[in-house]
């Protein structure tokens, strides 16, 4: 009985801690101060070089030269110098191109990074707190860290690294490469790569902006894009200059995304209005979208500038920086912190002004209630679950385990990057019946019949997070491996901890474990109350010879040999366990039961 009881067990994969590294995740760990040598081998001055191209900004050679970004050594990559006005500093800003001699050279991941000098932001956090608040609702925006810059081995100063906004980023964040142009310092738009769609829409500098152009854009994302760049008190950048547009050619929608915000969070806190910027009076003259408008206001009010959530980020940088090996001084951020708290109370303000009760945007239902059931994530023709349009991709599977409808929106978020939980949500809302499953098709394929997210699940081991507006954590998966034509399940469905097993699509998942079809003589049993706290009771159709207590892992935690209908579960912890009941004239069953 033993041996059965620890094959079922191990069957389950145990809770992963950890997850697993994602693009980046080297060079834009937050959490210390990294190194950068540059050595060039043909010239001994490259730094002096770089300063005297700032004369030459629209013709800027890269120089080939060596990196070694802690540690790890990456030769005959390219560097120039970068900015307009912000190059014209002693500490010059550059961008480092890691594929220009090498084709397809990248490293941790990356093709291009930038180091920013942080001009005109003593505090060296305008840039870093600029785009972690544009992650925090959901915006894509650049990663960062702070970097101690050496070239030819002379130390230079501390810069913000900076990810480049590009192919590799607009692949990460979306469902295909599209096309992607910048604003530009001269107030003109530079055509990366792909189709120039944008001209049909008119002249956003100038505020001749064809409406038509709102109906081609993620609507609900471009407001908090322009809300948010208000609030910081953007001067340098959209509608006039420094951002960038991606057009998707599966979802035919634009989308902006965020660059260069040293400044920022500065000037007359309490200056200006909630309305938007003169070029966008038609957001604020037609009635919808000025009510969309003020409901995206809303939300962020009551999540984008937490209190915890503003200081833990200033007081991580400043330490960060402060850990520099060279000595060098961090200005105290005091004075941030206190223009952010200001305008946090600013923006409150404006909405009572205009009239506006925000409703509450909290989380709404309990922990529990909505789950990540199961998902596949490694299939194929032969035994994969095929969607609408055909083929066999990945799906995730959400439960509902309340006896009443669940309405996911605009809201409810999915990711697979725990450093970007609002990675895809919802754009029309979808209800999930009581006690009822909703299938996500994860193949990136947003244009096909079903509900498609814009990733695919990570083969080898990765996370999955759903997740919403206020940032609650509705449910988390660390996984590890997966196997072709597995699915990675909850049991008991809804509640228990993950296995892999056979997919159960769009079902209980509970079928593959029955143990009482292994068994050939079975007999009648039930436990009550189940779940249990305290006396585990047990009724059967003949007499009980044994009991035994084994964990979900198949450990052996105790046994009564005693003939008794009972057992005393009070001093083990929470979760789920099996016991097998032993009868006297020879038969066995084993059943699973919840400690509460």
């Amino acid at each position: 009985m033993t041996s059965r009881i620890i094959l079922l067990a191990f069957s389950f994969i145990t809770y992963i801690s950890g997850f697993s590294q994602t693009k980046g995740d080297k060079l834009f760990d937050s959490t210390k101060i990294h190194e950068l040598r540059i050595t060039s081998k043909t010239d001994p001055n490259l730094y002096q070089t770089l300063q005297d191209d700032v004369d030459t900004p629209d013709d800027r050679p890269y120089y080939q030269v060596d990196m070694k970004f802690d540690g790890e050594k990456i030769e005959s990559v390219g560097i120039r110098t970068k900015g307009r006005s912000s190059a014209r500093r002693e500490q010059v800003p550059m961008k480092i191109d890691i594929n220009e001699f090498v084709p397809d050279q990248e490293f941790d991941g990356m093709k291009k990074i930038n180091l920013t000098n942080s001009y005109v932001d003593e505090f060296r956090q305008k840039d870093r707190i600029s785009y972690e608040l544009f992650r925090r609702a959901g915006v894509p925006a650049p990663r960062s860290s702070y970097v101690e810059v050496y070239v030819n081995d002379e130390f230079i100063n501390i810069y913000l690294l900076v990810q480049q906004i590009d192919k590799t980023f607009i692949k990460d964040h979306f469902a295909d490469a599209g096309s992607l142009s910048k604003y530009t310092s001269k107030h003109k738009r530079e055509l990366k790569y792909g189709l120039d769609v944008f001209g049909n829409f008119g002249d956003m500098h100038l505020g001749d902006i064809n409406p038509q152009l709102f109906q081609e854009v993620y609507f609900r994302d471009f407001l908090k894009f322009i809300v948010i760049n208000d609030v910081i008190k953007a001067v340098d950048n959209f509608p006039h200059t420094n951002y960038y547009t991606y057009y998707s050619e599966k979802s035919k929608l634009f989308h902006f995304l965020p660059w260069d915000y040293n400044f920022t969070f500065r000037g007359d806190v309490n200056a200006g209005t909630i309305q938007p910027r003169w070029q966008l009076d038609i957001i604020w003259n037609t009635p919808e979208y000025k009510k969309l408008y003020l409901e995206v206001a809303c939300e962020l009010s009551q999540y984008l500038f937490d209190t915890s959530f503003i200081e833990e980020l200033i007081s991580n940088n400043e330490a960060v920086m402060a850990s520099n090996s060279q000595g060098v001084t961090v200005t105290s951020a005091a004075e941030l912190r206190t223009w952010i708290d200001k305008r946090r109370g600013w923006l409150q303000d404006q909405l009572t002004i205009e009239g506006v009760s925000c409703r509450d945007y909290s989380y709404p239902l309990q922990p529990g209630d909505l789950v990540i059931n199961e998902f596949v994530a490694s299939s194929d023709n032969t035994g994969g679950i095929q969607e609408p349009d055909g083929g066999t991709p990945d799906w995730i599977e959400l439960y509902n385990n309340t006896n009443q409808d669940i309405v996911l929106d605009q809201h409810f978020y999915l990711s697979d990057d725990i450093d970007f939980p609002k990675k895809w949500n919802f754009i029309s809302e979808v209800t999930i019946p009581a006690n009822g499953y909703l299938i996500l098709w994860a193949d990136r394929d947003i244009h096909q019949q079903g509900i498609h997210t814009n990733f695919q699940i990570k083969k080898s081991r990765g996370n999955l997070l759903l997740v919403y507006e206020d940032l609650t954590i509705i449910d988390q998966v660390n996984y590890g491996a997966q196997e072709l034509n597995k699915a990675y399940a909850r049991v008991p469905n809804g509640t228990g901890d993950f296995m892999i097993q056979d997919p159960t699509f769009n079902t209980n998942n509970e079928p593959v474990l029955s143990i009482d079809d292994q068994i050939k003589d079975k007999v009648t049993i039930a436990l009550y109350p189940n779940p249990v706290k305290e006396t585990l009771k047990i009724s059967t159709t003949s007499k009980v010879k044994s009991l035994t207590l084994y964990s979900l892992m198949g450990q052996e935690l105790a046994q009564q040999t005693k003939v008794t209908e009972e057992m005393n579960v009070a001093s083990i912890p929470k979760g789920t366990y099996f016991i097998d009941v032993q009868t006297v004239d020879g038969n066995s069953e084993v059943v699973k039961f919840i400690k509460e």
